[in-house]
């Protein structure tokens, strides 16, 4: 059976145990990120998941009930005829849109004690019913397929003595190009999670780098900063002035979501001014939307709307070694789309992609740089981290927060037990910490004619 699990990412670590248990018993799982390879568009391979599952094991909890990748993976497999299981981890009130896709599948209760073996009964039982369907479908082609193997028997004897000439020189010419290729591969550096990589300089000091994750043929690498390196805000408001739009001050009442994007920045990755910078290598950054001046954000200080691009203080050859990325980043709650896609070769990270972390044995809290410290204008580290006696600071991601156009999501300073928190688009005193995907080969090639 292949099964494609569906949870949030704060119970990523009960899936992957639920996960352990099915493939343990023989069956296929789908559980992301971890089936997602860098390059890949998050987007398509996630309906690919769904849609070639004989089933979805939905995990239900507060966060999955709330979270819009579930929503969006459940509403794919209703569409796609995909039988929904659902595992109820805990006493939650079904939103309206779940609840409506929901009525009709099996349930299994675990809100008074985790038992993974009433998961495997069930999906077991799912897999004898449909090996009982498979079986009659193959009785009434028997006949059919019987008759048409004496004639494909003769028809593929013939075919192969001709492949098989064929074949025999191809597969010399074949033979010598891979050894070629082997050889290139082998004289590569191999990276491992973890690793320390020093590239590019940002207010004039060196950026180490961490490997955070790698392509399953090891080709391609996605490097995270290993501290916070400058204090900016995801999104100017488009108004010009944060929390003002059309004459009407939003500092004491809650603007509405349409009106939120343009008071106080949007939270679409896609039309960001941080992502806009990240990506530049031009010396006068073009802005397609409002450019980033101090004054339409929250403190108005820490503008960047002047600043040289982030790949300005890349050489040619660390920039020739980035490889441009496949960004799937989910929508907002003004879009109707699941979410958007975008070609970058700097990037924030996801929350999904946070596991990672996990995987690489590296801590998700970070500190800023003494050179950011120093950036920022708005002291909101020493505020926010130092009074409290913490070091880590508060970084962005990528992602919208649910329910909002303005507001992102960002790792926490790992105060009050909270892993993420919630950061307006214009609040320009929190952490950015850029990730990269590279190629492996080129950059081991770079370090080592540096160091030669």
């Amino acid at each position: 059976m292949h099964i494609f699990i569906s949870h949030s990412s704060r119970d990523a670590e009960f899936a992957d145990s639920v996960c352990r248990l099915l493939e343990g018993s023989g069956h296929n799982c789908f559980i992301a990120p971890k089936d997602i390879r860098p390059g890949r568009e998050y987007a398509e391979v996630i309906i690919d998941g769904i849609t070639g599952a004989d089933i979805m094991l939905l995990l239900l909890s507060e966060e999955s009930n709330r979270s819009q990748h579930v929503f969006r993976e459940v509403e794919r497999a209703v569409s796609s005829h995909v039988p929904i299981v659902v595992y109820k981890m805990e006493e939650v009130e079904l939103t309206k849109s779940l609840s409506y896709f929901l009525m009709v599948n099996q349930w299994i209760d675990g809100t008074k004690d985790r038992d993974l073996d009433r998961i495997l009964e069930v999906i077991n039982g799912q897999a004898a019913g449909r090996g009982r369907i498979q079986k009659k479908e193959q009785n009434t082609s028997e006949d059919r397929s019987r008759k048409k193997k004496t004639i494909l028997f003769f028809a593929f004897f013939i075919g192969c003595v001709l492949l098989m000439s064929a074949s025999f020189a191809i597969w010399q010419g074949m033979h010598r190009k891979n050894e070629a290729d082997r050889k290139e591969e082998q004289s590569a550096e191999e990276f491992v999670p973890g690793d320390k990589v020093t590239l590019g300089t940002y207010e004039g000091e060196p950026i180490e780098w961490l490997v955070l994750h790698l392509s399953e043929d090891k080709l391609q690498a996605i490097l995270i900063s290993e501290k916070i390196i400058t204090m900016k805000c995801f999104d100017a408001a488009e108004s010009g002035t944060y929390n003002s739009y059309k004459g009407t001050d939003y500092w004491k009442t809650t603007p509405k979501p349409s009106v939120a994007a343009f008071a106080r920045g949007s939270n679409l990755w896609a039309d960001a001014n941080i992502r806009t910078w990240l990506n530049s290598e031009k010396h006068i950054v073009l802005y397609g939307d409002k450019a980033p001046d101090s004054g339409a954000m929250s403190e108005k200080k820490n503008g960047y709307s002047t600043e040289p691009g982030f790949l300005c203080n890349f050489s040619k050859e660390e920039r020739a070694v980035l490889r441009e990325k496949s960004i799937f980043t989910v929508g907002n709650i003004l879009t109707d789309s699941y979410g958007i896609n975008t070609e970058d070769r700097v990037f924030l990270l996801s929350e999904e992609e946070l596991v990672w972390f996990g995987e690489a044995d590296i801590s998700i809290y970070a500190v800023p740089t003494e050179a950011a410290v120093t950036q920022d204008k708005t002291k909101w580290y020493e505020a926010y981290s130092l009074s409290f006696g913490l070091e880590e600071y508060i970084w962005l991601l990528r992602d919208p927060w649910e329910d909002s156009a303005s507001a992102c999501k960002a790792v926490s300073n790992g105060y009050g037990g909270e892993k993420l928190i919630s950061v307006e688009a214009g609040a320009e005193g929190f952490g950015i910490r850029p990730a990269i995907c590279v190629d492996c080969r080129a950059l081991s090639e770079l370090l080592g004619s540096e160091n030669r």
